[in-house]
């Protein structure tokens, strides 16, 4: 307690002269001091009656930091002391003797502890309770105003938070002090002030936080603020504080929240719209390396009816590894979408995903197959199709187990028809010709309004585009058996162009194809006759239950249990997509169960495909067996490729999950590579023999971008190639381009001396030549002699680029993969470092020399593919 309490409590009183310099020291305890050596034992905060020993004993106890000296006798005769204790006599008149003011002394001392003690606990629970108060308010809008009306009950107060610029409440009684307010929002002067109001209460402001302009915590009662009660209403001002930063921080985490959801929702929206650069530009924060990864798996979690879908969201967000997208579904609320590298393939992240599924009854979840960034709508809707396989069964969760699509199963003549049916877009500027298609196709397979929520545009804009596509080709989307026909061929126009142009075709002959047969097959096998019945009078009243019902003899709940049931076993939501509706009616259609009817004619409408060249031999492409181009160009996420194609593609994927790793690695070599020739060694010429099948940026587009005036010559002898070969004729006005057919191999002299060659090249002047990803399908003697060729007859100062697979850091795992590819493709040849260097004998081997793809000069921060994932060899030579 206060020394100066024993005075106001009437025990003792401050002698004569005494300035009060310390009454408000606290005594810790009472002594009683009658010798030297008892004064001794006297500290600090020590109140010490002194009973007799002389002055030795009064300097002692002073000197040792007694706060205060009572003396029992009068005090005109005291020494000098120098230490700061207070001098104090007891009250009364009488003189007590020297134990019994000791006892009285310290019996108030001990009252003064139990209450401290009870002042602490009450202390003590009240922070408890503001402290529970502030944890359940953490995550609420309203919390400040709960700890005011805490504070008020604990206080028998009227309690106010007066926001900056207000004036004082109604009812407060401090009219005309606004000018008190002010400044303690202003931050000026002291943080706590009291005034008395107008109706005699007592009222105290306290500035709140510390960002200006404050809140200030206003208080009013009829009793006097004790010390005691002000500390409270200042632990309640810091509690108003707390709450007002949780709100203002829980503002801000749910605004970032939501910019984070329409981000991954934009996203998302880019993707579906074939638009991976977008795409890129706003994952590159958040999800880094996600677009760049080329393919992925695309998954959908299905929640229970009534779960908090943003909790879900969360759940399978923390489920997921890192570089995962997760976005909560624009089209159906209990859907969440995951857009995933998965390395391990679908079967990985259906085991990410299958404890959140079993983790509550109802929940469900699809998984696409491994798809390239372009074809993610045709990912999702792999995803869709296997999550209504699932729904309902135990575990709720797998793989699209659908095979390819109707458009990648029928021949060449189907996309013949398709070429006439889209003839009149060609017509249109390019980016309008590829945005109709785009858009169209979407809108015909999920509806207006679901398309427009899955790929960023309005609704009455995707409608407009589809009524424009039905003008142009004339089918009429409004006709379920044209609708049909028109959604097929905006998917096959998806597909490579057909290299043949002398032909007319209709949709009838075009699905009268072995592959038509055999998926039409495939998707009514799980049906039974009930079903097949139901879905034909469906089909026939144009996708109307009530009306199939009638035809049937039954009633709508029964027929519509049918179709739903059809829809399950069938993974169509036919009743849901228009879509999958129309890939039932064409499935009917090619089974015979019912018709799709005649189409309007065609017309005469001339093709022009590829660059005009003469109509090929249809004999020249098999795209019934995998060839490497068509390979490499999945693996990279293009889409010219078949279903042959993409079989090994994803069995090369299930031996090396890396696989992608290593085609991008190879990738981007070239582009560094073509890069370094262009800036730093000056070359303006080009030579890409084996050039695949175009992906931007192709080598011309990287060199131009460098040099505009680059002229670059690609070579190759795959018919495919050649129909695609346009995107590789686009040069810079200043630069030029070309396209030659010619077997690399072969007659490498030859193809030197090829017209097409020099009318583009100078081959007295320096050229780059490129050899990627080419040598390792040739033998040794093969692709030396190649090399040999291109050695001797190339002018000094030209450049030898030059990337091959090797099975120097994975052994086992190569050699693997090196059988598999040999026995389904072609001969595949894997070469050590040593056996590498052979082709660079006698030329000047750049830095950083034969190393790890990756390692050749890698961008400035890009991140270093381990060696055993890329298992490439990849070198730059000067001749």
């Amino acid at each position: 307690m206060r020394l100066v309490e024993f005075v106001l409590d009437g025990l003792l009183r401050f002698a004569p002269g005494e300035p009060g310099r310390a009454r408000e020291e606290r005594v810790e305890r009472v002594v009683l001091v009658d010798s030297p050596l008892a004064a001794r034992a006297t500290g600090d905060g020590d109140l010490v009656v002194v009973a007799g020993g002389g002055a030795e004993v009064w300097r002692t106890a002073s000197d040792r930091g007694a706060v205060g000296l009572v003396a029992l006798r009068g005090v005109e005769d005291l020494p000098e002391l120098t230490g700061a204790a207070q001098v104090l006599v007891p009250a009364g008149e009488a003189r007590p003797d020297a134990v019994g003011l000791w006892s009285a002394l310290e019996a108030r001392m001990r009252r003064a502890r139990e209450e401290e003690l009870v002042a602490a606990a009450v202390r003590a629970r009240r922070s408890r309770e503001l402290s529970r108060l502030l944890v359940r308010l953490a995550r609420e809008r309203d919390g400040a105003a709960e700890v005011a009306a805490w504070g008020a009950g604990q206080l028998a107060a009227r309690v106010w938070l007066v926001s900056p610029g207000d004036g004082p409440p109604f009812g407060a009684g401090w009219g005309g002090s606004g000018e008190v307010l002010d400044t303690l929002a202003a931050g000026a002067g002291e943080p706590m002030v009291e005034r008395g109001t107008a109706r005699g209460e007592y009222g105290v402001a306290v500035r709140v936080g510390s960002r200006v302009p404050h809140p200030v915590l206003l208080a009013v009662r009829a009793e006097a603020w004790t010390d005691e009660d002000l500390a409270v209403l200042s632990d309640v001002a810091s509690g108003v504080e707390v709450a007002v930063w949780a709100t203002d921080v829980a503002a801000r985490a749910e605004r970032l929240t939501s910019l984070s959801a329409r981000m991954r929702v934009s996203a998302l929206q880019y993707l579906m719209a074939c638009d991976l650069a977008e795409a890129g530009r706003v994952l590159e924060h958040f999800v880094p390396g996600l677009v760049s990864a080329g393919s992925g798996v695309v998954a959908i979690v299905e929640g229970v009816d009534g779960e908090d879908r943003h909790r879900l969201a969360r759940i399978v967000e923390r489920a997921l590894p890192m570089g995962s997208l997760t976005v909560e579904c624009p089209v159906e609320d209990r859907h969440v979408i995951v857009v995933d590298r998965a390395p391990d393939g679908p079967q990985g992240l259906m085991d990410v995903l299958r404890p959140v599924v079993l983790a509550r009854e109802g929940r469900a979840a699809g998984v696409s197959r491994t798809t390239p960034w372009l074809r993610t709508a045709g990912a999702y809707q792999g995803a869709m199709a296997a999550l209504a396989r699932v729904r309902g069964k135990s575990p709720a969760i797998g793989v699209d187990i659908s095979g390819p699509g109707l458009e990648e199963l029928l021949g060449l003549d189907a996309r013949i028809w398709s070429a006439l049916v889209m003839q009149p877009l060609e017509g249109l500027r390019r980016t309008e010709h590829t945005e109709l298609a785009h858009l169209t196709a979407e809108t015909l397979w999920w509806g207006p309004d679901a398309a427009a929520r899955l790929v960023g545009r309005r609704r009455r804009v995707l409608a407009e585009r589809l009524d424009r596509l039905s003008e142009l080709t004339g089918l009429d989307h409004r006709d379920p058996g044209q609708r049909a026909g028109l959604h097929l061929a905006v998917r096959l126009s998806a597909l490579p162009a057909p290299p043949v142009l002398d032909q007319t075709v209709t949709m009838h002959q075009a699905l009268d194809h072995p592959g038509a047969r055999s998926w039409a097959e495939e998707i009514l096998a799980p049906l039974e006759a009930p079903h097949r019945d139901a879905l034909r009078e469906w089909a026939r009243t144009g996708g109307d239950p009530a009306r199939a019902a009638e035809a049937l003899g039954t009633g709508v709940p029964e027929t519509d249990g049918l179709l739903r049931e059809a829809a399950a076993l069938t993974g169509k939501e036919l009743l849901r997509y228009p879509g999958p509706a129309e890939e039932m009616l064409l499935a009917l259609h090619v089974a015979g169960v019912t018709s799709l009817g005649s189409l309007p004619p065609l017309g005469e409408r001339p093709l022009a495909v590829g660059r005009g060249e003469e109509p090929m031999d249809v004999s020249e492409i098999n795209t019934d067996e995998p060839h490497v181009a068509r390979v490499y160009d999945f693996l990279l996420g293009g889409r010219c490729n078949w279903p042959a194609d993409r079989q090994v593609a994803e069995r090369l994927l299930e031996l090396n999950p890396l696989t992608k790793v290593a085609v991008h690695a190879n990738r981007a070599f070239m582009q560094r590579s073509t890069r370094f020739l262009a800036s730093e060694e000056g070359i303006t010429q080009f030579l890409d023999l084996g050039s695949g099948i175009p992906t931007s940026p192709n080598l011309h587009e990287i060199a131009q971008s460098n040099n505009a005036g680059a002229r670059v010559v690609y070579v190759d002898n795959d018919p495919i190639v050649l129909a695609h070969a346009e995107p590789l004729l686009r040069s810079t006005p200043q630069g030029a381009t070309a396209y030659v057919e010619a077997d690399v191999v072969r007659d490498t002299a030859a193809l030197l001396e090829h017209p097409d060659v020099t009318a583009l090249l100078d081959l007295d002047r320096p050229v780059a030549v490129s050899l990627n990803a080419i040598v390792h399908f040739m033998s040794d003697e093969v692709a030396h002699g190649m090399v040999d060729v291109l050695r001797a007859k190339l002018p000094r100062g030209s450049h030898l680029v030059i990337t091959s697979m090797t099975h120097d850091y994975a052994p086992e795992l190569i050699g693997t993969v090196r059988r598999y590819y040999s026995g389904q493709v072609v001969p595949l040849v894997t070469r050590t470092h040593a056996e590498m260097l052979e082709f660079f004998k006698g030329t000047e081997l750049l830095e950083p020399g034969l190393v790890s793809g990756p390692r050749w000069r890698p961008e400035s921060g890009a991140p270093a593919e381990r060696d055993d994932h890329t298992n490439l060899y990849a070198g730059v030579a000067r001749l």
